[in-house]
């Protein structure tokens, strides 16, 4: 135990001490902070581009409507974000107008044009057409779309003798809520921010697990091309060998991480204020002391589970190379969680779910996703907990009979059939 100890603290104070480790710890969570906060302001600020847009109304109403829409605060978000940098211009169509529109188009003088067909009202299936030179430009092609369905709608309202502005006043002042329901009390929940937190920690997670079970590998790789681990073999048994080396990364890790939660935590919490303000919704995340405990536990366990397999992984292999297409299957099981994780947000309390967090390959990801959007009954958690702690037990057997004769192999590749004899040897 003493020597397990030693080994762990030389791994740990390896990492904690090296420049990368220090870089990364604090430009880390900058960084993806910036992946949160800079999209969700770009997506709600003026880009200060003023986007010129012509259209040629054949019916001689729809686009009147369309540019008083555009100048008008109050008709919704769209028009809000786009008011200072869109500039709605009706022109009457004619010979060789379109003509015209489409050379200045072509030579970005001009954003686009509107063609809208004559028979735009009394034609449910008539088609307006939109042409401009950056099809990607959805902000405002999403705009177009609801000032000219806006536009058409009221227009075909009045043909029928109806006051657009009642319609307006009967739909204004409803409203829909969701609150969410437990045992304990009831919130208002949209779900946005059970969703934000469950990807941002689900994320943290991933890319912590990739990042240091690539470490891992590499360093006992390192060590026995170096033939420093026949040194340290020779006073330290192979599997106080192993267990130090992933206790003293797995503590170096999760101090990483500490600092990554805590910093990140603050850096999104201003930014989705700022966000909030000007989106006009609430997205602020609630996140409680519990889900803060649970992320440390799965973190964990998760890590020390994968950290055990890319220690054996790497003791098999003379180079980074020859490890590749090993690591695979590992990286699959880190992958398969991920792409899963979308659909069990989405329905995080059926059967196919629960099943397949109680994976203990997966649930250090996708367990946590339900827990963060409807946290589920205290046994399967319980469940999943236990079964990472025996998959961690039977991992550590298995890499540790793989370990102690793979770090002192050397001078040919190893097939499958050759790493399961060493796991039979006594």
């Amino acid at each position: 135990m003493h020597k397990t100890l030693i080994v762990a603290r030389h791994e740990f104070l390896l990492k904690v001490r090296s420049r990368a480790f220090k870089i990364m710890t604090f430009i880390g969570p900058v960084l993806l902070g910036a992946m949160i906060v800079l999209p969700a302001y770009f997506a709600a600020t003026s880009s200060g581009d003023v986007r010129h847009v012509v259209i040629l109304d054949s019916t001689g109403t729809i686009a009147q409507s369309m540019v008083k829409a555009s100048k008008d605060t109050a008709t919704g978000f769209l028009a809000k974000q786009l008011e200072s940098d869109i500039a709605l211009k009706s022109v009457q169509p004619g010979p060789g107008v379109q003509d015209s529109l489409e050379r200045r188009v072509a030579s970005k003088a001009l954003t686009g044009y509107l063609v809208i067909p004559a028979n735009a009202i009394s034609d449910s299936s008539s088609t307006a057409e939109f042409k401009l030179h950056n099809p990607s430009d959805f902000r405002t092609i999403a705009f177009l779309k609801d000032a000219y369905l806006t536009a058409v709608r009221n227009a075909k309202l009045q043909a029928r003798g109806i006051e657009p502005s009642l319609v307006a006043n009967l739909e204004s002042g409803v409203h829909l809520e969701t609150i969410k329901v437990t045992a304990a009390s009831e919130t208002k929940d949209n779900g946005e921010a059970g969703m934000i937190m469950a990807f941002i920690t689900v994320f943290l997670l991933y890319l912590t697990l990739v990042l240091y079970g690539a470490q891992i590998m590499n360093s006992v790789i390192e060590e026995k091309s170096s033939r420093v681990i026949e040194i340290t073999a020779s006073s330290v048994r192979p599997f106080q060998l192993l267990v130090g080396k992933v206790v003293g990364v797995a503590g170096a890790a999760l101090i990483q991480v500490g600092v990554w939660a805590i910093m990140l935590a603050l850096l999104t919490t201003v930014g989705l204020t700022a966000a909030s303000a000007i989106l006009g919704t609430g997205i602020l995340p609630s996140v409680s002391p519990f889900m803060f405990l649970y992320f440390v536990l799965f973190f964990i366990l998760g890590f020390l589970i994968y950290a055990t397999l890319y220690a054996a992984i790497g003791s098999t292999a003379e180079s980074a190379s020859d490890v590749q297409q090993i690591s695979m299957p590992v990286v699959m099981l880190l992958v398969i969680p991920f792409i899963l994780l979308q659909g069990i947000i989405r329905n995080p309390s059926s059967t196919k779910s629960v099943i397949l967090s109680l994976i203990p390959f997966f649930s250090p990801i996708l367990m946590l996703g339900r827990i963060f959007t409807e946290t589920p009954p205290w046994w399967q958690i319980a469940l999943a907990v236990a079964l990472m702690v025996g998959t961690f037990f039977g991992c550590l057997w298995v890499a540790a009979r793989i370990y102690r004769v793979g770090i002192l192999m050397y001078g040919k590749k190893f097939k499958l059939s050759e790493i399961a004899k060493w796991v039979r040897y006594s």
